[in-house]
């Protein structure tokens, strides 16, 4: 089988001819006769050939398939007809059985005899026979519309907007701040208070935010001072990239090791002058780990003001103390660990804790307890040693300030040259063993000592966690060490067992050892109470910034009220009137004379039902009330009646009522303000389902109802939309309600 279609346009005639045994008309790309119009379905119509000749069959379309003007499901197609489909005029010219079936197509304005539906409208056309089909005009927005007087769109986003502004002028409070921050703060920003306003930091975002603009070095020099470790240094990173608060980190000053290598593992491309670095060796200039590559110490020099010698005190036989006797020396005797802070470390040298035991600054073996104060001014040596043998024995064992101001108030003693010979032996014999003499006029003095306590001026160091280790594992040659200029200070290899490499046992981190910013003098001042007597200018400013706020939320959320009140005030008022109207019309209804009632007779071939109770809601209309009233007709005229037939109700509330199906069609649901036909039963929906004429047709289309449709019975072929026919059964829900149609 196979079709030769001819088409007829303004350029002349074409043909086409399709080898199949069915022939497509539709609207979709599997059509092999299209047509673009809206009134032809995607799959409208197939012309199938078969021994005894061609059929046409509609494939439910719902502007229908006509045949010589007659609505068709399927026919037997005769050399004449002609088959009318939306916009497709198709004559048949040539049909002999077991022969190509020669159609001639051509396109009209529109199909006489076409049904339109309420979605589509006809448009004539000046000079055009019918009209072109298309789609009427949706007004999506009335159809998404909030049908209530006072409920519109408008008071509904004023509503939300209302919510949203009070939540935002609760959480905008300064003490709720709190809630934008995406973590917690340090545990120092939680106890210092902001200078300017004296409120905890915590609680005041200001304090080193600024609007529009984020984080400033600006607010942290504020508290915290200069930023010395940068000053040489080209583009020198914000407060904010190595410290990153927020971030749950209880110290701030902590930095990751990567941040400190990504300056220093180029030291000579960040510095502003590279040409001073040309003395430093190159391993120094690039930094990555400290078990990898990192410069060894350099400690600082010492002053060598002090003799001391660490191999003569620390030798294995001992040495001779203060009372004669051998004593072997331990390193913790001299530099003893001491708790300060938190932190354990070796006590400052001094020579009365750790040296006059063993070191008698006694100058006559007649005074074998005396001995002249330590430290001072050295006339206070010739002073104490003139007053001791002048008889001022009230100064002997004093501090050596108060032998400087007891020799101040009391008159000078008569010197005596002897006294003037045994101070100057004890200056000479045994105070240059640990100091360096010098003349100051016509005496000898010793130079005052300089002992460092901090070594590496560039790291920090503690000995908390090295307590239990033994002196020498980090200060290897201190029993080879004879001259004082000897710095006896670890060295790196000393340190890298155990806090660098793989196989290190302790986890290191640059801020381990080093500090990126000298410790500055916190700068805070005295806090003050908010908005009270001597707050400052800035405070007052901010937070009256707060204020405007909140001034700004409440005029909105005022405006906002109004554009919801007004409305709802006016439907109300209304409503009033409406009711006041309806009631005078009742009282005048009331006195006007009743008419006598028209008799309705009812529908031929049904019983009328008993009416039901007026008061149970709701009520349903009766068939009596709703088929039409025949009447005579006018002179002259003709009076056409359509019947599309009604649907009984056999099952559920409404059982045993009957309703004529009009041309405007009908709903079915729960809702009495959505449907015709109201079933008071949750199974049901609001709006259930819709039975609707369509050309000759009686279609019952489900309104995506959640309970469904069925044909026939409960559970069984659930429906979308269906062609009624005489006897069909509709079954709303699980039986909540069942009709059959009628003709």
């Amino acid at each position: 089988m196979s079709f030769v279609i001819q088409r007829a346009s303004g350029r002349g005639l074409a043909l086409t001819q399709v080898r199949s045994d069915l022939l497509r008309i539709g609207r979709g790309t599997n059509a092999e006769l299209r047509s673009e119009n809206p009134a032809v379905a995607l799959e409208h119509a197939v012309i199938e050939g078969d021994a005894n000749g061609f059929t046409i069959t509609d494939k439910g379309s719902i502007t229908g398939t006509y045949v010589n003007r007659r609505p068709v499901e399927t026919a037997r197609l005769a050399k004449g007809d002609v088959i009318e489909i939306g916009d497709l005029r198709i004559e048949i010219q040539v049909l002999d059985p077991g022969k190509p079936l020669f159609i001639r197509v051509s396109t009209t304005s529109s199909a006489p005899g076409a049904f339109f539906g309420d979605d589509e409208e006809i448009v004539q056309g000046p000079g055009t026979r019918g009209g072109a089909l298309k789609a009427a005009k949706i007004d999506y927005a009335d159809a998404f519309r909030l049908k209530r007087a006072w409920l519109t769109k408008l008071s509904l986003i004023a509503v939300l907007l209302i919510i949203a502004f009070l939540v935002v002028a609760e959480v905008t409070k300064p003490e709720k701040q709190s809630a934008f921050m995406p973590g917690g703060i340090s545990s120092a920003h939680a106890r210092a208070k902001d200078p300017k306003t004296g409120e905890l930091i915590g609680n005041n975002c200001r304090a080193c935010h600024d609007p529009w603009r984020g984080v400033s070095d600006t607010s942290c020099t504020e508290c915290h001072g200069k930023l010395p470790h940068a000053e040489n240094e080209v583009g020198a990173p914000a407060c904010a990239d190595c410290h990153s608060e927020h971030r749950g980190v209880a110290k701030l000053s902590a930095a990751a090791d990567t941040t400190c290598v990504s300056c220093h593992a180029d030291i000579a491309a960040h510095v502003k002058d590279p040409a001073a670095l040309a003395a430093q060796p190159k391993e120094n200039l690039r930094i990555l780990t400290f078990g990898d590559q990192h410069p060894d110490f350099t400690p600082r020099s010492d002053p060598d003001t002090l003799r001391f010698n660490h191999a003569l005190h620390l030798k294995a036989g001992g040495i001779f103390n203060g009372e004669g006797r051998r004593e072997e020396l331990q390193c913790t005797q001299c530099h003893k660990l001491v708790e300060s802070k938190g932190k354990v470390d070796p006590a400052p040298i001094s020579f009365k804790s750790h040296c006059q035991r063993c070191h008698k600054l006694t100058f006559d073996p007649r005074f074998p307890d005396v001995e002249v104060p330590h430290g001072g001014d050295p006339a206070d040596v010739y002073g104490f040693v003139l007053a001791t043998y002048a008889g001022n024995r009230d100064i002997i064992g004093k501090s050596p300030e108060e032998v400087r101001r007891i020799l101040t108030l009391r008159p000078p003693s008569t010197p005596d040259q002897g006294a003037v010979l045994n101070a100057e032996q004890v200056v000479k014999v045994k105070c240059s063993k640990c100091h360096i003499l010098q003349r100051s006029g016509t005496r000898l003095a010793a130079k005052p000592p300089e002992i460092p306590t901090r070594w590496f001026l560039k790291t920090k160091f503690t000995h908390t966690p090295h307590r239990t280790l033994l002196c020498e594992s980090c200060h290897e040659k201190v029993r080879q060490s004879t001259n004082t200029s000897d710095v006896l200070m670890p060295v790196r290899k000393d340190c890298t067992g155990c806090h660098g490499g793989q196989s290190a046992k302790t986890s290191s981190s640059c801020a381990t050892c080093h500090e990126y910013h000298e410790h500055s003098k916190v700068l805070l001042t005295k806090s003050v109470a908010p908005f009270g007597k001597g707050t400052p200018p800035a405070a007052k400013e901010q937070g009256g910034g707060s204020r405007m706020i909140e001034k700004v939320l409440l005029l909105a959320i005022v405006l906002l009220l109004l554009v919801v009140l007004v409305p709802a005030g006016l439907a109300l008022v209304q409503r009033i009137r409406a009711g006041e109207l309806d009631r005078a019309a009742g009282v005048r209804a009331a006195a006007a004379p009743q008419a006598p009632a028209a008799k309705i007779p009812p529908l031929q071939g049904s019983e009328t039902p008993a009416a039901p109770p007026p008061v149970t809601p709701p009520k349903a209309p009766d068939v009596t009330k709703m088929a039409p009233v025949p009447t005579a007709p006018a002179e002259g005229s003709t009076v056409m009646v359509q019947w599309y037939g009604l649907l009984q109700c056999t099952g559920g509330k409404l059982e045993g009522q009957r309703f004529i199906i009009e041309e405007g069609g009908l709903y079915i649901g729960r809702d009495p303000a959505m449907a015709q036909v109201a079933i008071s039963d949750n199974r049901i929906s609001k709006r259930h389902v819709r039975i609707i004429p369509r050309d000759g047709k009686v279609m019952a289309i489900d309104q995506n109802s959640t309970n469904g449709t069925f044909l026939g019975k409960a559970g069984g072929e659930r429906i979308t939309e269906v062609q009624l026919k005489r006897g069909d059964v509709l079954v709303l829900a699980d039986n909540a309600a069942t009709f059959v149609y009628q003709i």
